[in-house]
């Protein structure tokens, strides 16, 4: 071998080693912030074991999905209605739908029940399905619950390493001039931590004026048919593990559902071709545009009084079929 190759292959090595050397190091710096919303996952799993040891023997009723449940339900309002302790697991719809399906399948015994709430975004066919977790799920893999690993489908891990380098941008710029302290300063509004009541719902937005936003453009992607062969697949796991499983519709904005009906009227339908467990129907949880905080999925309080009691009657009639 000559030297200039020998050269060549030594800076090759180098450069793969100092490649490595960032991947590795951002990996081990410390979260970017421990007080974002993220960081409430580990804190809900906590308050889920914790519910299930003082109510043994009874059953539980797991609210599954991303924000739109996390900031869309009341669980004492259904809890009085139904008489079953409910517990709020929905943290971002970043975490992705698998991810959020498998940690309640993990969460859940026999005889409780599994209600997942997802955000349409899981079903559309873009090049990163949102079903299988975004940036969100790595930063939480990684600084919140490394746990969740083993929630993980084997063929996730390719869309979820995709976001690899903005998990690594936003553990390096913590540290340039005039971020770091930034970093310990910064104000995440309702998006913090700690914004749960005793059943894992969001409150801290409810007594706030409603934020300008905008509402979801029309949709320009079909359904990804491999979502609903997941949810099958797990409807049949819940069955065989004694868990009762039931799909319902998120809440909406009428205007975001204006823009995108014919794409979910495609969805509903495939949704019972599938056979799979759903109850209402999309229309149902379409909700006035002066009902929503700050997303075309956040409701306010007026909203998400409506809604829970939608989701009360939904659900005593999918119980009342598993009799």
């Amino acid at each position: 071998m000559s030297s200039g190759i020998r050269r060549f292959v030594l800076k090759i090595l180098l450069y793969g080693i100092f490649f490595l050397g960032i991947i590795f190091l951002g990996l081990l710096l410390p979260p970017t912030s421990t007080k974002n919303i993220l960081f409430s996952f580990g804190d809900k799993i906590i308050l889920a074991e914790r519910t299930k040891q003082i109510n043994p023997g009874k059953p539980l009723i797991f609210w599954v999905g991303g924000s739109n449940v996390n900031f869309g339900i009341d669980s004492k309002l259904i809890y009085d209605s139904l008489g079953i302790s409910c517990i709020n697991t929905a943290v971002h719809g970043g975490l992705g739908l698998k991810f959020e399906v498998n940690n309640a399948l993990r969460l859940a015994r026999r005889d409780d029940i599994v209600v997942l709430m997802p955000e349409y975004e899981n079903f559309w066919d873009f090049n990163n399905e949102m079903a299988d977790g975004q940036a969100e799920l790595l930063h939480t893999l990684i600084d919140v619950y490394p746990n969740g690993y083993n929630m993980i489908e084997k063929d996730q891990w390719r869309h979820v390493m995709m976001y690899l380098p903005r998990y690594l941008h936003d553990k390096y710029i913590q540290y340039l001039p005039g971020n770091y302290r930034h970093r310990y300063e910064k104000d995440y509004g309702v998006y913090v931590r700690h914004n749960f009541n005793a059943y894992g719902d969001a409150v801290l937005h409810l007594e706030k004026q409603p934020v300008p936003f905008i509402a979801m453009p029309k949709i320009g992607a079909p359904v990804n048919t491999s979502v609903l062969t997941f949810l099958a697949h797990k409807s049949e796991l819940f069955k065989k593990k004694g868990v009762r499983f039931c799909i319902l519709f998120p809440a909406y904005q009428s205007t975001s559902f204006n823009n995108n009906s014919e794409a979910i009227a495609q969805l509903y339908a495939l949704m019972n071709a599938y056979k799979l467990p759903v109850y209402g129907s999309p229309s149902r949880y379409v909700f006035a545009d002066s009902l929503f905080y700050d997303t075309y999925y956040h409701l306010n309080a007026e909203g998400r009084k409506i809604r829970s009691i939608f989701v009360q009657e939904d659900l005593r009639h999918a119980l009342a079929e598993y009799k």
